[in-house]
This record gives structure tokens, sequence and C-alpha cells, in this order.
């Protein structure tokens, strides 16, 4: 039988200017082995003078670097009383320690490279007050497998997760306004990928060669979608449109200008045999690029074929 002694934990109540602060604070005990509050902020002083930082011109912060061997961090909204708005360019690249990062709400921007080929990286969370990605900013982060884009974003950049090569999903907020150019190229273990409705365009090879892609959802909001976004998804079978879109439609899988007069993309993993609907006049160039599986294609009235289309089919 073993005998546990029973205490009852005393709470004292002091007030104490802490080592390092300029600040006094209630000082909290709580029984013969509990943390003070001033060991606490010693803690948190500590984990700020890890991160590397200059001020800006109106008296925030800008994030430079990380000299920690802490790999989970969250990146401090403030230090020494001074807001942090900005994450520099390059300021953890290639920083292999890292396994988790959660950005503040108070980040506004994060510069191109932030985080580029941070490859232990698993999982990020971006805070709802960031507004603009730069290019490449988690470019082969090859672990990376979790990602939380809050709804405050209006802007992912160039290439901005390119080459992350286990990421199984994304769900991009209806206040991203612009997927750049290469976006989520070579993410070849995307399974899921969600266009938000506040999407207005989505840049050239913005989904190249995500091969494990199944089907992708675009939003009302889309306007214009570049050249070979889509191109070298062998494992696509469906591209669906919102209903309330201006500017595309798809019919079973197949994505079509509003109108359906033209065709701009027939998902390259879907086989079989296809006739291309009445009323279309128009196929867009790569509109069949690498469709392997197609047996063959009525093209019934259409009058234009694109080099590619034709090239491809």
């Amino acid at each position: 039988i073993i005998n546990r002694q029973l205490w009852t934990p005393r709470v004292i109540l002091t007030t104490t200017a802490c080592p390092n602060s300029q600040e006094s604070i209630m000082n909290v005990r709580f029984g013969p082995f509990g943390m003070t509050a001033c060991a606490y902020l010693a803690l948190s002083l500590v984990a700020q003078a890890q991160f590397n930082y200059t001020t800006n011109s109106d008296n925030t912060l800008t994030i430079t670097g990380y000299t920690g061997g802490i790999g989970s961090i969250d990146i401090p909204s403030s230090i020494n009383g001074k807001t942090v708005t900005v994450i520099k360019d390059q300021a953890f690249m290639y920083n292999v320690i890292l396994t988790r990062v959660t950005i503040p709400s108070t980040v506004t921007n994060i510069k191109y490279e932030a985080f580029r080929g941070c490859s232990s990286l698993t999982n990020i969370t971006i805070g709802s007050g960031v507004s603009s990605m730069g290019s490449q900013v988690f470019w082969s982060c090859t672990n990376l497998n979790s990602v939380v884009i809050s709804n405050g974003v209006t802007s992912i950049g160039a290439s901005a997760f390119g080459y992350c090569t286990r990421l199984p999903s994304i769900v991009i907020p209806d206040s991203v306004t612009n997927i750049q150019g290469s976006a989520f190229q070579d993410c070849n273990k995307l399974t899921n990928a969600v266009i938000g409705n506040g999407v207005k365009s989505v840049g050239d090879w913005a989904f190249f060669r995500c091969t494990r892609l199944p089907n992708i959802e675009i939003g009302s909001g889309v306007n214009n979608i570049g050249d070979w976004a889509f191109d070298n998804c062998s494992s696509l079978t469906s591209i669906t449109v919102n209903a309330s879109n201006a500017s595309y439609s798809s019919t079973n899988g197949v994505l079509f200008n509003k109108n359906k007069a033209t065709l701009f993309r027939y998902p390259e993993g879907k086989g079989g045999s296809y006739a291309v609907p009445t009323g279309v006049t128009s196929i867009r160039y790569s509109s069949f690029f690498n469709c392997t599986n197609l047996t063959d294609v009525a093209v019934g009235g259409v009058t234009n074929i694109g080099e590619i289309g034709r090239a491809h089919v």
C-alpha cells in the first residue's frame, strides 16, 4: 500500500518587479512546487529572445530570423511592447528544426521565401491578419501536411506552396482574391482543393502536376483561369464550378465558359469517349492535353480548335 501525503495548495499573492521587466506584476505561487508569474514571464522573455527582429518606421517589428532550438513555435504578437507585423523574406529559410509554426493575427505580410525549404515543417497556421503571402513562401516544405489559411488572406503568392509534396488538402478561404502562378505546383499528394468564392484569378500552372488530385471545385467569383492551371493532373476526373459563377460553368466534370460555347478543359484522368456538346463552337488550346485515358472525341459543330487542343486529342 502506497500512502500519498495530501496537501492543499496555497495561493500566495504579492506584487513583484520581475527581473528584466520594466513592469511590476501580481506574483502568483501555487503551493511549494508552483511556478510564479515571474517565472512564466522569464520563459516568455527567453522565447522572444530567440527571434531576431528590426523596428519598422511605424514602430512595429519585422521578424528577420530565429535562433532557437525548439521546433514547435508560436511567433510572438509583440516583443518588448512593440507589435510584430511582418515576417521578412527568407527569415526562416532552410531551417530544418521547425516542425510547427503559428503566425499571429498581428502579422499582415509574410514576405517571399520566408519558410522556403523548411523540410521538417509539418504544420502551419496563418493568422487572420495576414493579407499577403509572397512568392515561394513555403516552397519545398516537403513534410508539410497541414495548412490553415485564415479568412483574411487576400493573395497567395507565386509558387507559395510549390513542391509541398506531402500536403494532402487545401481550403482557400473566401477572402483570397488571387492565386498566383504555380502556387500549388507539384503538390503530388494533394487530394482535395477547394477554391473559395472570393477568388477572382487562378494563375498559370497554379495546380500543375498535382498528380493525385481527383477533382477541383471552382468558386463563384473566378473570372480568370490561367494557362495550364490544371495540366499534368493525371488523376483529375472532375472540374466543378459554382452555379453562380458568371464566367465559367461545368457539365459532367468538363470546364466551359458560362454559355458553354467554349470548352476550356477536359480533365486528364477522365476516360472513355466524349462527344462535345451541341452549341460548343470553340475548343481552347490545351483542352485535351495529356488525356491518355480518352479513347475518342466527337467534335460535332466545332469550328475553332486550338492548336494544343487538336494535337493532344
